[in-house]
């Protein structure tokens, strides 16, 4: 009877050692994807800033052409061919 005791406890040693590395590595796990949303998040944040800089580039870009076609115009009413 002892001998199966003994087993018994051994397996269950086992078991609680295993159960142990499975709760730490589940809380690595956890912290991992913690740190991947925060860094989504950031991504979000950066790819946003840097849709904002290339609209008032092409809005700048476009003021520009609008400008230029104005004194195309304006030189072309003047000098008449």
């Amino acid at each position: 009877m002892k001998k199966y005791a003994d087993n018994l406890l051994q397996v269950m040693e086992g078991i609680s050692a295993r159960l142990t590395q499975l709760e730490s590595r589940t809380r690595h796990l956890e912290n991992s994807v913690d740190d991947l949303k925060v860094s989504v998040g950031n991504n979000h944040g950066n790819a946003d800033g840097k849709m904002r800089q290339m609209e008032n580039i092409l809005r700048d870009v476009q003021t520009g052409v609008q400008d230029l076609k104005d004194k195309q115009s304006i030189v072309e009413a003047q000098n008449p061919i």
